[in-house]
């Protein structure tokens, strides 16, 4: 089954942007393994097909450009890729392991002169949180241990470091973290017959942990989530940009894009680990 990702770039606004010289580099670069493959849609003028890429092959491609003109074949700028890929990729997991080291390992003097770990001070401010919102009961009881079996401390603070604001998603079967651009995908995913959600942005958690400790929030948000919406109309599948005025909304039709028909084709959200 294809995909369609909810951030994508044309060919021709691909070429345009890169200064690349025709669309047949995509292709040659695509079948090399240089860049992953397109998703093929109806033209934006309705006739005829046009290929829409990732938008993170825009800087792929700017990248491949540089090396080629550093004097490098593809060949070897397919092996440095693939190496820098690798590197990120142990980076992301060496500092998933500090900071679930930390949790673990750092100890926190409360007012009471108490001491406990790291992971118990940050379940305890995020259990203070929640229980303004909910009633007394086994749901809230059993968060902390739920949030510590699912090992999500680790997670949030590796996606906070990351860039990105997660938030909590619970309900009376099941917890999990997700990021502030995946809610609207989970809450259209969610059936007629699923039990209440509960969201809870751990942004200001976190914050109100750090003035807690009398330490200097460190983490940036880089990753920002826009409203986009991609609905059938007439057998087609047209993205619009949203536009927010005072808790009402509107769809922007200058810049929808269509991309055609296929049965085949699931429309999906990014994923939060790429």
């Amino acid at each position: 089954m294809g995909h369609i990702l909810c951030l994508v770039i044309s060919s021709r606004d691909l070429l345009r942007r890169t200064k690349i010289g025709n669309a047949k580099t995509l292709t040659r670069w695509h079948r090399q393994g240089l860049i992953p493959e397109p998703i093929i849609g109806t033209h934006p003028n309705g006739r005829g097909k046009m290929a829409y890429w990732q938008d993170s092959v825009l800087e792929r491609c700017r990248k491949i450009l540089a090396l080629k003109n550093e004097g490098h074949s593809l060949v070897a700028i397919s092996t440095m890729l693939d190496m820098e890929k690798s590197d990120e990729f142990q980076a992301k997991l060496e500092a998933g392991i500090k900071l679930g080291e930390r949790l673990n390992t750092q100890v926190v003097k409360l007012s009471d002169n108490r001491k406990v770990t790291l992971e118990e001070f940050l379940l305890s401010t995020i259990y203070s949180h929640v229980k303004r919102q909910l009633p007394a009961g086994d749901l809230l009881d059993t968060l902390a241990e739920r949030i510590r079996k699912a090992d999500l401390l680790k997670l949030m603070l590796l996606k906070f470091q990351q860039g990105y604001h997660p938030c909590l998603a619970f309900n009376a079967r099941e917890i999990k973290l997700v990021l502030d651009v995946q809610i609207s995908i989970l809450m259209s995913e969610t059936g007629e017959n699923s039990a209440p959600l509960i969201l809870v942005p751990l942004g200001p958690v976190l914050r109100h942990a750090y003035q807690l400790l009398g330490e200097q929030y460190p983490f940036k948000v880089i990753y920002f989530a826009t409203p986009r919406v991609i609905r059938e109309e007439k057998g087609e599948l047209i993205e619009y940009g949203v536009l927010t005025m005072g808790g009402r909304f509107k769809l922007n039709t200058r810049d929808a894009r269509t991309y055609g028909s296929d049965p085949g084709i699931e429309i999906v959200g990014v994923k939060a680990d790429e």
